[in-house]
């Protein structure tokens, strides 16, 4: 996990010099901010810890919306249904490796889920 934050650390100090240099010192906060979002997201994710099993998988349709060179286009995602050991039932985007009946581990200070055999 400390790589991890070290990691964030040294590419928001980069991304944070490049815009200091090119902006100035205004620009910063919203570097400050952003920085600040993503720590606090990605602790989130390192914290938390499950696991369940598969019980569905579905094919969606997503609309995905279009900038100024791309046009807006539809995606097909899989989701998966996973019922968590406490009963609750969570909805995730699928791994394509995934199928109905595995077993699921998210551990906490790891960043992806593992199919427990």
């Amino acid at each position: 996990m400390r790589g991890l934050i070290v990691g964030w650390l040294i590419v928001f100090s980069v991304i944070g010099g490049v815009v200091f240099y090119l902006e100035g010192i205004e620009a910063l906060v919203g570097v400050g901010i952003a920085a600040v979002i993503a720590l606090v997201i990605m602790l989130r994710q390192l914290r938390s810890q499950w696991s369940g099993t598969v019980v569905s998988l579905e094919e969606k349709q997503v609309h995905v919306p279009g900038n100024d060179d791309e046009p807006d286009r539809h995606e097909t995602r899989v989701i998966a249904h996973v019922r968590l050991n406490t009963g609750r039932t969570k909805k995730m985007n699928a791994h394509p490796s995934w199928s109905v009946g595995d077993n699921l581990v998210k551990r906490r200070g790891d960043s992806s889920i593992q199919i427990n055999p």
